[in-house]
């Protein structure tokens, strides 16, 4: 995620292209191999307690299932979606 300051005030941007929550600590590689996207997360691994991806708008806004088939989100406030590279 990124954060801006403008003039004083605090603006923030907070962009995500993946997002998973796992029950174990990951290794700095393993980390890495994530976000490089050299390991690609299904929702079937065993550690892996939510997760989505962001790559692509949804649906419906209110009701965003996860990886795991276990939990959905919904988005509040203002947002937009953009593309990400």
């Amino acid at each position: 995620p990124e954060s801006f300051r403008e003039s004083g005030t605090r603006w923030k941007i907070l962009l995500y292209k993946h997002f998973h929550l796992w029950k174990s600590a990951k290794s700095q590689g393993e980390i890495k191999k994530l976000m490089n996207e050299e390991i690609r997360v299904t929702g079937q691994e065993d550690d892996l307690v939510c997760g989505w991806e962001f790559d692509a708008t949804v649906e419906d806004d209110t009701n965003i299932p996860d990886l795991t088939g276990k939990y959905s989100a919904k988005l509040l406030g203002e947002y937009k979606w953009i593309p990400l590279e």
